[in-house]
């Protein structure tokens, strides 16, 4: 009931919902919880402490640690809880951002990237460090993994593919349209939608990883 947010983040079901006291002055509490795929109740996480009425979410399985990335879009505050089902009883909650409007997390669950303040920022889960290469992202429209190691970035009409901690940046594509999807094939291939002379153009990029070092 009241719920204001779900996502699907693998096989867990993140959601927000929110309980009115009937004590006056009556005051909404917004509350996070954890559904597993498989299970038929539900696991609170935490209390917000600042409400907000649209949310990203991400669960995040690391070696041996679990993870919630939260952010608060109205607020823009990036909060990361952990021990979520795996270590319970030493649960923690973190401002780890603030200025975010975005998040993103790797195939393989090692790397949460977002922006703060229209820069990159990357929280690496198997070495506890935090890469910020000043990679700017201004005009971000959209972003995708082309796998563990790369992300494409879609700044405005040009696409960027970058490392995951936002080094060796190199333009891939412009003059695409801002709604143009990012998809690939295989890991190697670049499909998008660009513009020439007025006209739709569907191209095709050929990609080659080891350009990339990590």
């Amino acid at each position: 009931e009241n719920v204001i947010s779900a996502r699907w983040s693998e096989e867990w079901l993140l959601f927000l919902s929110f309980q009115i006291t009937t004590k006056q002055p009556a005051t909404t509490t917004q509350k996070l919880f954890i559904r597993p795929i498989d299970a038929s109740t539900n696991n609170e996480i935490a209390t917000l402490p600042l409400n907000g009425q649209s949310f990203d979410t991400r669960y995040i399985r690391a070696l041996d640690r679990d993870y919630i990335a939260l952010l608060n879009k109205d607020t823009k505050i990036l909060t990361l809880y952990t021990g979520i089902l795996r270590n319970p009883g030493n649960r923690t909650a973190s401002a780890i951002g603030r200025n975010v409007s975005a998040i993103t997390v790797s195939p393989n669950n090692r790397f949460l990237t977002h922006n703060a303040s229209d820069q990159m920022v990357t929280l690496d889960f198997e070495r506890f460090k935090r890469y910020r290469a000043n990679t700017s992202l201004e005009g971000l429209v959209d972003w995708a993994w082309m796998n563990d190691q790369h992300l494409a970035l879609k700044l405005g009409t040009s696409l960027k593919l970058v490392d995951y901690d936002g080094q060796n940046s190199e333009l891939i594509a412009d003059s695409l349209i801002p709604s143009s999807p990012i998809l690939f094939s295989e890991n190697k291939t670049l499909l998008n939608i660009a513009t020439q002379d007025t006209k739709l153009l569907f191209t095709q990029s050929y990609i080659d990883p080891e350009k990339f070092t990590e």
